[in-house]
Order: structure tokens, then sequence, then C-alpha cells
């Protein structure tokens, strides 16, 4: 079974959706003839590799980038041609739904044979969405509830949908410094705790309860906001931490509901223990076993589970050890497989 990934992401990008394509296209291609198309290339394939840890090369090729707005459009017209040259029997893959819903309309042979993974409901029209959706051989989304709402709101049949969030890459955590030798290569200090936050800074991310955070814990802890910096670098700090913090808000149905947190997996791989916001995104990777939650945007409870972690190690440690174990479901091998298995059922 060949398999083309068609996007419309350029690289490099700060963005995690990147290194979702990245992985899941190293997974693939573990599994046979595959290749990943995107609209820009930077000028060495093997430092984009490096730069993502990717560990095995894969067939990675640029269509360019349209100059004329709307780019997905121009984008799918590309793409039209690209599609046309692929033998029969090849099957599309496609996570960007403006891209999908275009190229439904110029591709005959993509129409008949794409599948569609879905990351977000409501950032386009619902016209957009029930088209993709109902034109795709099959659906794969990162949590339940999406499922339950593709289902109710357009009408798709359940068996067409799969579920499964997105991966980790468990050789990596694996291959991680020790907790020592991360906080000498960062200059830590180890006279109290250590808090570490990675990813995005923004209000809906919780930025303002890690402000709040820090001026309640001033003298007690050291909180790194790590963001912006080489992924290799956000794991060593992560790697040196005491406990790591997951504080969204619940600013949107894509943050209660929808998201499937890349971040959060890497915490648990890491075996740290983790304190988030309690919203249902999030209890569907993390259970009271393996984390302590506190009300989304409530920087004072935040706070009182710091200072638990911090007072009761024990606890806080079989609660890191339970999340490492759960991380094990997460591979993105095991992704790639059941994706895999499932589009071989639905041809």
């Amino acid at each position: 079974m060949r398999i083309i990934y068609l996007t419309p992401l350029r690289y490099p990008s700060k963005y995690t959706n990147r290194l979702q394509v990245l992985k899941m296209a190293e997974a693939f291609s573990a599994r046979g003839d595959f290749a990943l198309y995107i609209e820009q290339l930077p000028a060495s394939k093997d430092t984009l590799f490096q730069d993502y840890a990717i560990a095995h090369a894969f067939s990675i090729e640029s269509v360019g980038s349209p100059k004329i707005w709307p780019r997905s459009f121009w984008l799918a017209w590309r793409y039209r041609a690209l599609i046309k040259r692929q033998p029969q029997g090849t099957v599309f893959y496609i996570r960007d739904v403006l891209l999908a819903f275009f190229l439904t309309y110029c591709s005959k042979r993509f129409r008949e044979q794409f599948f569609f993974e879905n990351h977000s409901l409501g950032k386009f029209p619902d016209f957009v969405y029930q088209r993709v959706f109902g034109l795709a051989r099959g659906i794969v989304t990162t949590n339940a509830r999406k499922k339950e709402d593709i289902i109710k709101k357009f009408g798709i049949a359940a068996d067409r949908i799969l579920v499964f969030g997105n991966g980790i890459d468990l050789g990596l955590f694996a291959r991680l410094k020790s907790k020592t030798d991360a906080r000498l290569a960062l200059g830590m200090k180890t006279d109290k705790p250590n808090i570490v936050y990675t990813g995005t800074i923004a209000e809906s991310y919780g930025s303002g309860v890690i402000k709040r955070m820090q001026e309640l814990l001033r003298g007690e802890v050291y909180i790194h906001v790590i963001t912006g910096l080489p992924g290799s670098v956000a794991l060593d700090y992560i790697t040196g931490a005491d406990i790591v913090l997951a504080p969204y808000l619940a600013a949107s149905d894509h943050f209660r509901y929808y998201m499937s947190p890349m971040k959060i997996k890497e915490y648990m791989a890491a075996g740290k223990t983790i304190i988030a916001s309690d919203l249902p995104a999030i209890r569907e990777i993390l259970n009271e076993d393996a984390a302590y939650f506190a009300p989304a945007g409530d920087a004072e409870a935040f706070v009182a589970l710091v200072r638990r972690a911090i007072a009761c190690p024990e606890e806080a440690v079989a609660k890191a050890y339970h999340a490492r174990e759960l991380a094990r479901e997460f591979s993105w091998d095991r992704r790639a497989d059941t994706i895999a298995l499932f589009i071989e059922q639905r041809l």
C-alpha cells in the first residue's frame, strides 16, 4: 500500500503540528511505500531531520509556495498534478481541512481515495467539514469527544472514525540525560524544587496562571518557562524538573474537549510529577493516579498542589511512575500501525 501525505506546511517553524507530521511520516515510512509532500523545505533535509529528532530519513518533497491568495486553493491545483502521476491504489492522507476541501473539487482521484486526520472543529464553516468528512474513506481523530461530535453534528457513521491521540517518541525518552546531568548542563540550581513549563506562551495556555504562581511561590521554588528553544533543550529542562505544569484555560471547546497535547505526553514519558488543568481533553490522557488536577485558571489551586507535591514526595513519585507507564500506550509506531490497519480495512 502506497501512502502519500499531503500538507500545506512550511519548514522550519515553531508550531508543534510540524513535529507531529514529521513523526507520523517517519512512522508511516517504516511500514512501506510512503512519501510526505510539503509546501516549503529548508535548504537541508538532513538539518530538518536533525532539528526534529527524526532517526530514520524518509521521502519528503516540496511542491513550492503559491503567491496568490487563497494559498490552499492554489496549492490544491499543484497537488492535483502530483496526484495524477501517482500509481493506481495510492492512498492520500491529509490533515489540513481547507486543503482537503479544495482537493475534493479539483481531483477525482483524491476525492475517491483519501483519509482525513481531524485536529479541530469550528475553525471553518460547517459546510467545509461536512464535505470533507462526508467524502473521506475514513477519519482519524485525536480524542473521543471529537468523534462523538462528528457523529452527532455531521451524521458520520461511527465505524468510519478511528480515535487515536497524538504520539510520543519513546526511544527519544529512553536516551535522555539523567536528572543530575540535565541540571548541570542547564545550570539549574538545586537548593529549591524546580518547576518547569514548556510550550506556547499565551493566555489560553495558562501564561497568566504561571505569572501568578511565580508571585505566590517566590522564594519557595524556581519556575522555568521554556518557549522558543530547540526541542532538545526543552527536553533537558523537563528532565531536570521536579514538577511540570500544564495550566491550560477552558478558553474554548478546543481546550476543553478537542486538544491532544503532545506536551503532556512528553511530561508523562519523562516520568515527571504533573500538575494539569482539570479539563475533559486532559482527562482522556491522564487520571488521578498519574497527575494532580487543578481547576482551569485557578493559580491558587496550582500553588496548593505544588506545595502538596513537595510535602508528599512519595505520592508525587507514585503519580509520576503511573504517568510514565501510561505513556507506553502512545508511541508513534503504535499510532501508525493502528491507522494503517484502519486504512486497509476501509479500502
